[in-house]
């Protein structure tokens, strides 16, 4: 129970949806799962001479900031669009045209891993 608190406080003090809901029967992958995945396929891409390892470790950051933002035990079936632009809304005003195309490039990736595992 407390691990599961400290899991989840961050986005529940910021008000952001973290619930786990569950779908019997549906399936229970969750974003720390979808993460990993897409960054295998990923990292098979750059094996196979099809990526770079500076896209990958673009790949790795943005994952990293889209789980602990989402909430890295939360299911995918919970996931909404929604939850794709607040994390959009969250990025720092501060960020150039090149940091911002960059990770709306990555998320776009990740947001159709989504689609597909939906």
């Amino acid at each position: 129970m407390l691990a599961e608190w400290l899991d989840r406080k961050d986005g529940i003090l910021a008000e952001r949806d973290h619930e786990r809901h569950s779908d019997p029967g549906g399936d229970q992958t969750d974003v720390a799962n979808l993460c990993n995945e897409f960054l295998a396929a990923k990292l098979q891409q750059v094996a196979d001479g099809d990526l770079t390892q500076a896209s990958y470790s673009d790949y790795l950051r943005v994952c990293d900031r889209f789980a602990a933002f989402i909430a890295k035990r939360r299911t995918v079936s919970s996931l909404r669009q929604d939850g794709f632009r607040r994390y959009q809304a969250s990025w720092p005003n501060t960020w150039g045209v090149h940091s911002v195309n960059g990770e709306i490039a990555c998320v776009s990736s990740i947001q159709e891993a989504f689609e597909r595992a939906q």
